[in-house]
């Protein structure tokens, strides 16, 4: 009977939201082919439309439901469930996002992370492009060893900064990069909270097209961050380890995919986490008007 069955809450709800897309961003790759992917994937299908989607907002001055309405009125629903599906990716991906940029960030530090090597982890050992620890409370019938690559080892050690045990709270992670602000008694927190307050002003102030200007100097500024922090770690790290990665065709030696398998997984990756067909395309064109110049660059 449909009255045994218990409803989900809104905190179910959020939470099965994030975990999908946890699983979007968090996806693993399966070796340097289908890095290639991504990105073949990216220039040839996703900055196509997403161009197409800008000039298209800003010539009929319409966003996604509005464009609808005028080309399939029976579409209408379709641009709304659009905006509905962005309200969600915003409330969701932008914490993944800074998530992200600051691992990125603390990635490139000239502090000795565990990013190339395994040594530098007490009770790991290197074998065969994996590091391996040893359980120090086996469980008889259960694996022994466990097997981690040196990015998961960064990842949980020196940005997440895990503690031993759930009963261990050491406070909050104390990230490497952020010496600088506390060393000149700088708190980030008022910072970051008076830039949000300025943003809601010129929003007050001067309407939602300010939003597009805003989105317009944001976007190359993500661009630029992305570039700085490949361009630094492929100067003045050593990369070795990375074109190694990059020229092997899989992780693990015995994954039985072939490539057309792999390039699929590239397209999959690109499609959950590049959001090239949701409403904010369609309707930053529509923000930044119909300048021709603004909506080509």
């Amino acid at each position: 009977m449909s009255s045994d069955i218990p409803p989900w809450n809104p905190v179910q709800f959020i939470i099965i939201c994030t975990y999908t897309c946890f699983l979007s961003f968090f996806h693993t790759p399966s070796g340097g082919l289908q890095i290639v992917a991504v990105y073949v994937s990216v220039i040839v299908l996703a900055i196509p439309a997403t161009f197409v989607q800008l000039k298209l907002g800003g010539y009929l001055q319409k966003g996604v439901v509005g464009a609808y309405s005028i080309f399939f009125p029976i579409w209408k629903g379709v641009g709304i469930s659009a905006l509905f599906d962005l309200l969600l990716l915003v409330a969701t991906y932008a914490p993944l996002v800074a998530h992200l940029g600051t691992y990125a960030f603390i990635a490139i530090s000239s502090e000795d992370y565990t990013w190339g090597s395994c040594d530098l982890v007490k009770h790991i050992s290197h074998e065969n492009e994996v590091c391996v620890s040893e359980k120090e409370n086996g469980v008889p019938g259960d694996i022994s060893r466990v097997a981690h690559r040196p990015e998961e080892l960064f990842y949980k050690h020196e940005f997440l900064q895990l503690s031993p045990a759930v009963d261990v709270i050491d406070g909050f992670p104390q990230w490497r990069f952020t010496d600088l602000a506390r060393k000149a008694e700088i708190s980030l927190m008022p910072v970051t909270l008076a830039i949000v307050w300025v943003l809601v002003s010129l929003f007050v102030g001067f309407g939602p097209r300010i939003c597009g200007w805003i989105l317009f100097l944001l976007g190359p500024a993500a661009v630029l961050s992305l570039l700085t922090v490949l361009g630094y770690g492929f100067h003045h790290l050593d990369k070795t380890h990375s074109l190694e990665y990059l020229k092997q065709l899989y992780m693990f030696k015995d994954s039985d995919e072939d490539t057309f398998q792999t390039w699929l997984k590239g397209f999959h990756l690109l499609m959950y986490t590049f959001p090239m067909w949701t409403a904010i395309c369609c309707t930053m064109g529509k923000f930044c008007g119909r300048s021709r110049k603004i909506r080509n660059l």
